[in-house]
């Protein structure tokens, strides 16, 4: 049988200690650990049955992602994370380069704008703190035309809600256009989850 997967390329923006470890961490834990020779950027995982492959590329902003267009070509979500306690993250230098990598990319992806507590989920209680507010937050996902907005305060029901999230919008476009392919996956994926659960 054919080895049926899917490959995403996932760009994450975000500042050092923004977050982005956290889900890079979740897709360690996720991933199957089938192959040692894998970089240490790919991930594969199993999503309703079907293996999928995520390429993680990520940078500080946009500009990052695009000095490297030659060699990563397609971006198929984005995610930008912001630390809700840094009140400059919203018009700081993340979202450098963004038009460019619109236009670059020609990116019509899945795009997402995370806040993230990381207070609350290392400690288990609200900070007082400032930060930015949902409001702000769902004020910037609407400027910058992304899909989605999510506050992460729950190592992994809300990061596996965001991967849910674009996983699940790129195979609804797959199951549109090749209903079959998408069986056959399924198919690979079962047997995957066979092997590496007995």
């Amino acid at each position: 049988m054919k080895k049926i997967k899917f490959s995403l390329n996932l760009g994450i923006i975000g500042a050092d200690g923004s977050g982005i470890d956290f889900l890079i961490d979740y897709l360690k834990q996720s991933a199957l650990k089938n192959d040692k020779n894998e970089k240490l950027n790919e991930f594969l995982i199993i999503y309703n049955d079907i293996p999928v492959k995520i390429k993680v590329f990520n940078g500080k902003d946009f500009n990052q992602l695009n000095e490297r267009y030659e060699n990563i070509r397609r971006i198929d979500a984005i995610i930008v994370i912001i630390d809700i306690y840094n009140l400059n993250s919203l018009n700081g230098d993340l979202f450098k380069g963004f038009e460019e990598f619109n236009t670059l990319y020609m990116f019509r992806g899945v795009s997402i704008l995370a806040g993230i507590d990381k207070f609350f989920i290392e400690n288990g209680v609200v900070s007082d703190k400032l930060r930015i507010s949902r409001i702000n937050l769902i004020q910037k996902t609407k400027d910058l035309g992304f899909l989605y907005c999510f506050e992460i305060q729950n190592r992994n029901n809300d990061i596996l809600e965001i991967f849910n999230k674009f996983i699940d919008n790129f195979m609804k476009k797959v199951r549109n256009i090749n209903p079959e392919l998408l069986e056959r996956a399924k198919t690979y994926g079962k047997e995957l989850n066979d092997q590496f659960n007995s």
